[in-house]
């Protein structure tokens, strides 16, 4: 599981007025990924991973032009975290990497990766929420799209299927010796 921090600055021009909105976002995050290995020869394993990731939103925060909106129009009783946005959020991840051996079955492993959700995070209470300079504006669908490196320490746990391989690499390599 991860922490995420992430969020949206944009400003625009409505009638000759300037709107700006921040938007700050928490998720902690729950993936489930599918790694393959390019070579297990060496000790530098580069690797690819895909997967699914779902994530629950921890906080929240909308500024429009520098006031923090907390519009009395939601519904009562929600947390500050789902008044505007979805407590919850689903979406695809992928990464590329190298695993680097650093002791017996531990690696240290660096990285970049990118997230892209699938469903629309804006609490629908949101989408008729907001107007400005008398206009209510054009509602647009967002979802999160996150993009970061990642660091990391992870120890192998291998089975006894992995050990039978490798001893039987060994006999294979001491027939090999006995042929020649």
């Amino acid at each position: 599981f991860g922490y995420c921090g992430g969020g949206q600055n944009y400003h625009d021009n409505l009638d000759g007025l300037t709107y700006s909105k921040s938007v700050s976002m928490s998720y902690i995050q729950f993936p489930v990924m599918f790694k393959y290995i390019f070579n297990t020869e060496t000790t530098s394993l580069p690797y690819a991973m895909a997967g699914v990731q779902g994530g629950f939103l921890t906080s929240s925060k909308v500024e429009i032009n520098g006031t923090t909106l907390l519009p009395n129009n939601l519904q009562q009783g929600k947390t500050a975290s789902t008044k505007f946005f979805k407590s919850n959020d689903l979406g695809l991840r992928v990464a590329v990497g190298e695993d680097f051996l650093i002791g017996d079955q531990l690696f240290f492993n660096a990285g970049i990766e990118a997230y892209a959700g699938l469903r629309d995070i804006n609490n629908p209470d949101l989408r008729h929420t907001f107007t400005f300079h008398a206009n209510s504006y054009n509602y647009k669908k967002s979802s999160n799209f996150i993009t970061g490196i990642e660091f990391g320490i992870h120890y192998l746990i291998t089975g006894t299927a992995n050990s039978e391989k490798k001893e039987v690499k060994k006999s294979d390599k001491k027939i090999q010796k006995k042929v020649k």
